[in-house]
């Protein structure tokens, strides 16, 4: 959780009644997907499965190594890698760790027969925006669980109290209009986050080129 309600509770020195706490969790729920859907990533490291299928025109990639070919290590020669590796960008950056990926061979010039648990640094090596994989088909499935997303850091934190905050005081203001049959119409700037506000998470923001 980015932010818990005993904290809300204390940033804003206020004790909340279990009403109040159970309106607080569902802020702070909002708020929370609010900054992930602005940054583009995960706040919090969280854990993933996705499957991909290796597109038709990914013929193959080097079966033997990631740089050269072993049956050549008798004669000291280097073979230059003609084909890339297969790259898969993962849904959710950046990976911290990448728990297995599973090949499913479906292409009829694959070389396998049945499911390969594959070996890290050998058919692939993890990036921060995904993987690079050896050895796979067009039509192969590869299967991947992984780990991705950013820590949570006091200044992300510092942002979700205050955004929850404000939030919370727009709630209270609105629930008193209501009951009086004088709704508090809030202005856009009180809502969610401030421009200000996605200034300063603009660092941590997800970008694509």
């Amino acid at each position: 959780m980015l932010v818990t309600v005993r904290e809300l509770s204390a940033y804003m020195d206020r004790e909340l009644t279990n009403r109040q706490q159970d309106a607080a969790e569902i802020v702070i729920d909002g708020i929370h997907s609010e900054m992930e859907a602005f940054l583009g990533r995960p706040i919090g490291v969280q854990s993933f499965n996705e499957t991909f299928v290796v597109p038709d025109d990914n013929y193959w990639a080097n079966s033997d190594g990631l740089y050269y070919d072993r049956a050549l290590d008798g004669a000291n020669s280097v073979m230059q890698v003609l084909s890339p590796p297969y790259q898969i960008h993962l849904g959710h950056a950046p990976v911290v760790s990448v728990e297995t990926v599973t090949l499913y061979p479906i292409s009829t010039t694959s070389p396998y027969s049945s499911p390969q648990v594959l070996d890290e640094g050998v058919r692939y090596i993890v990036r921060k925006w995904g993987i690079d994989v050896f050895a796979v088909w067009s039509g192969d499935k590869v299967q991947v669980e992984y780990e991705a997303g950013i820590p949570v850091n006091p200044y992300i934190k510092q942002v979700a109290l205050r955004a929850a905050a404000r939030e919370m005081q727009n709630m209270t203001d609105d629930v008193v209009g209501l009951k009086d049959f004088q709704n508090r119409q809030a202005t856009i700037q009180e809502i969610g986050l401030t421009e200000a506000e996605k200034r300063g998470l603009d660092k941590f923001r997800r970008k694509q080129i």
